[in-house]
């Protein structure tokens, strides 16, 4: 009896260390807790047959524990357990629990064994579709799904889903109980489009990363929800083989987008693009970098103004991490409460604000700012800047949409990223400045491969995109349309040389303050001549220096000295050939 027993436990345990080591499919798992289980009831009842036939106790204490499934076993057996010493009790108390758990582990198992055949069947038809697959239900997910359901054939899927609940039933889906790397896809033939979608964004890092390891040699497209550079970082120095990955950072899209549909040089006095930024926290920071170099623009002056509690504490971290940014452009910090007198000077003083944005932190701050605001510019001025803000609730930011005064004036703020405000209307995935990105990727690569490649390539792509309306605004002016191909016939009817040099210099300022605003510096040349021998590149990406951060007119002398060291390359051909780009790619 004791042996049965101590064997009993060494079986448990090796059965927990193994399903512990290996991630079994669901259906698989449970097969193999019931298995261990049944095999611990045969071995503790072994001893209590009194046979001396080792064959005759053997079957019989199997065929006593396949019985105990069902219920259907006299349990007399039981009263041949010697219950004089506490060994004796330990060894009824386990034959007991194994009797009691082993008929809930055979109904859960063959519950999970038929709903998970069925889902296998379901997804075995969709082998052939398009199929798109969301690491978790939420309500970033749910959006997302409801664009596919209307304009695609394909099939959903979303996992890690635990309850059925009404709300997730309104249009054709596939839920499974299962984690993103518990299902297999290496049978599915059509496109595969992958969401790591889940509120962890460390989660999301750590699937994708597993996927990766998982899937390196299929084509399949997986998009990384996930706010911080670590992701970059930690993805670009993977091989992702052949996975095409994507990592969002839904923050800086968001901008991307609000810049795009509000552009900087509306409204704009006298050719001035003048920001109003009341918040500078993630949000607000994000937004002066990226409106810097999209505000710059030939015959156009830029300038800022930054109003927050902390605004030198946000200046000096600037100034560490960007060390030439600030030094380089007009902006000015100010700290200081929205509501005081100072506040309300400084944006006096500035006079010819034409763009707000408000980022403060909480919905209703950044309304009651907006409003006031707004009272501000109309009492003192007469005139009406663009005003956004950074509105979360869903609920507010379509109300906000709506806001008119008591005489039905309307307020004229535009609210942005809530979750459907970024994820409904292809903002965030397969917007059209992706489109325009992979374009311009291609102007200098055959293929798209070296652009999924790293996010550095990625989001500097993105920049020039989103900066081609911006460029052909500055041209053509009262003829401009707002409609890329429109403008872009227009552009290409009136295009000469000395345009070309105008928008290629304009280029370079635009890259100049792009580079600067993600941390890079000017390599002189014997910064060049140190590092170049190591990384056989003139750009230096870890330590974020580039000789080609100067003027337009000091490219030619930077391209000599290059040469002098061995590096053929004419710096000014990459700011002419985003120009030419647009006669020929779009």
């Amino acid at each position: 009896m004791g042996i049965a027993l101590y064997l009993t436990i060494l079986i448990a345990i090796l059965g927990y260390l193994l399903l512990k080591k290996y991630k079994l499919e669901a259906k698989y798992r449970f097969l193999v807790v019931m298995g261990i289980i049944l095999l611990c009831l045969a071995i503790l009842v072994f001893p209590l047959f009194d046979t001396n036939d080792l064959t005759l106790r053997i079957i019989n204490s199997i065929y006593y524990a396949l019985k105990s499934i069902t219920l259907n076993e006299e349990i007399d057996i039981l009263a041949n357990i010697s219950l004089h010493n506490w060994f004796g009790w330990i060894y009824f108390l386990c034959v007991n629990g194994l009797l009691i758990a082993l008929p809930i582990f055979t109904v859960s198992t063959l519950m999970a064994f038929i709903n998970d055949l069925f889902v296998d069947i379901k997804l075995k038809k969709l082998k052939y579709k398009n199929l798109y697959i969301f690491s978790e239900m939420n309500e970033k997910s749910l959006t997302i799904a409801k664009q596919y359901s209307k304009f695609d054939n394909g099939e959903i899927l979303f996992l890690n889903v635990n309850n059925k609940e009404d709300e997730f039933e309104s249009f054709k889906a596939i839920k499974l109980s299962d984690g993103i790397n518990e299902i297999n896809l290496n049978d599915y033939q059509k496109n595969i489009t992958v969401y790591m979608i889940s509120e962890n964004e460390e989660q999301n890092l750590n699937n994708t990363l597993e996927f990766i390891n998982k899937y390196k040699n299929k084509s399949m497209m997986v998009y990384v929800i996930n706010n911080t550079e670590e992701a970059s970082t930690i993805l670009d120095s993977t091989d992702k083989g052949n996975l095409k990955i994507d990592i969002v950072n839904e923050t800086e899209r968001a901008i991307f987008s609000l810049l795009d549909t509000y552009p900087l040089y509306e409204n704009s006095i006298s050719n001035v693009i003048s920001l109003l930024i009341i918040g500078c926290g993630n949000v607000g920071s994000e937004f002066l970098k990226d409106a810097t170099w999209c505000g710059t623009l030939p015959g156009y002056k830029f300038k800022a103004l930054v109003i927050d509690l902390n605004a030198d504490k946000i200046k000096e971290q600037m100034e560490i991490e960007m060390p030439e940014f600030l030094k380089n452009y007009d902006i000015t910090f100010v700290n200081c409460d929205i509501k005081s007198k100072e506040a309300m000077n400084a944006i006096k003083k500035a006079n010819d604000i034409n763009y707000v944005l408000v980022s403060m932190e909480t919905d209703r701050k950044n309304l009651d700012t907006a409003i006031n605001i707004r009272r501000f510019f109309i009492r003192n001025y007469e005139r009406k800047p663009i005003i956004n803000i950074w509105i979360q609730s869903e609920y507010k930011r379509e109300q906000v949409d709506r806001l008119v005064n008591e005489m039905n004036n309307s307020y004229d703020i535009n609210a942005f990223g809530s979750i459907k405000d970024m994820y409904f209307t292809k903002k965030i995935v397969n917007s059209e400045i992706e489109e325009i990105a992979k374009k311009i990727h291609l102007a200098y690569n055959k293929t798209l491969d070296n652009y999924y490649f790293s996010e550095y390539n990625k989001r500097s792509s993105r920049a020039s995109a989103l900066h081609v309306k911006y460029k052909l605004y500055s041209i053509l002016k009262e003829k401009y349309q707002n409609n890329l191909q429109k403008d872009l016939d227009s552009f290409r009817k009136i295009y000469n040389q000395d345009m070309e040099d105008i928008l290629a210099r304009n280029e370079h300022e635009r890259w100049n303050a792009y580079m600067r605003s993600i941390g890079y510096t000017c390599a002189t040349i014997e910064d060049l001549k140190k590092y170049y021998k190591e990384l056989n590149s003139h750009k230096d990406y870890l330590g974020r220096r580039h000789p080609a951060l100067v003027s337009f007119d000091e490219l030619d002398k930077v391209s000599s000295e290059l040469q002098k060291i061995g590096i053929n390359r004419d710096l000014k051909n990459s700011d002419y050939d985003i120009i030419k780009m647009m006669l020929d790619k779009f």
